[in-house]
């Protein structure tokens, strides 16, 4: 039902209770204090899905409390990435674009995100920020609000990629790196 992280932690918690208990006569409502986290812990799986608390580096899957690299290098038109109190490092320079437009959408909650694209790319990026900071190619910095972004080759035609940012209480960088052969 959960996971270990969980009831390791519920475990600890009560068995420090009893020995605080015992040894200095302080009494602590452990019950009270295990129905809040598990509060808590039900409601950040209702908000950000069930999977928020894995800790998988698989390329679109919920990840957090870890630290991983994100190498895409498959041939998808959608992508999602939502990353929770972790670190990630999202890379997208080896895209395929002979298909169609690819979008990507990262959201960034309590996290350091680092996302590397193509600068030959003609790339669009929106990002939204709330309580944090998202840095752009250009320098732009986002702390409150949105900000609309293209590479210079953009011009009047039509996006290869497609970058939706959404960052609350963290930081989120974009990186224009070449590939190195």
């Amino acid at each position: 039902m959960f996971g270990g992280i969980f009831w390791g932690t519920l475990v600890t918690i009560l068995g420090i209770s009893i020995i605080i208990e015992a040894l200095f006569g302080i009494s602590i409502p452990v019950f009270k204090i295990l129905l809040g986290c598990w509060l808590i812990y039900w409601g950040l799986t209702f908000i950000l899905g069930k999977d928020c608390f894995k800790s998988q580096c698989k390329s679109g899957v919920s990840s957090g409390f870890s630290q991983c690299d994100y190498v895409n290098d498959k041939n998808k038109n959608f992508m999602t990435y939502k990353v929770l109190f972790a670190q990630r490092v999202i890379d997208l320079r080896n895209l395929d674009f002979s298909q169609d437009m690819v979008v990507v959408k990262i959201d960034s909650v309590f996290s350091n995100t680092i996302v590397k694209i193509n600068p030959e790319l003609k790339t669009k990026i929106k990002a939204s920020s709330a309580f944090s900071n998202v840095e752009l190619p250009d320098r732009t910095q986002v702390y409150f609000g949105s900000y609309a972004y293209k590479t210079e080759n953009l011009k009047d035609s039509k996006p290869e990629l497609k970058i939706k940012i959404n960052s609350v209480f963290g930081r989120v960088v974009v990186e224009a790196q070449t590939i190195l052969v």
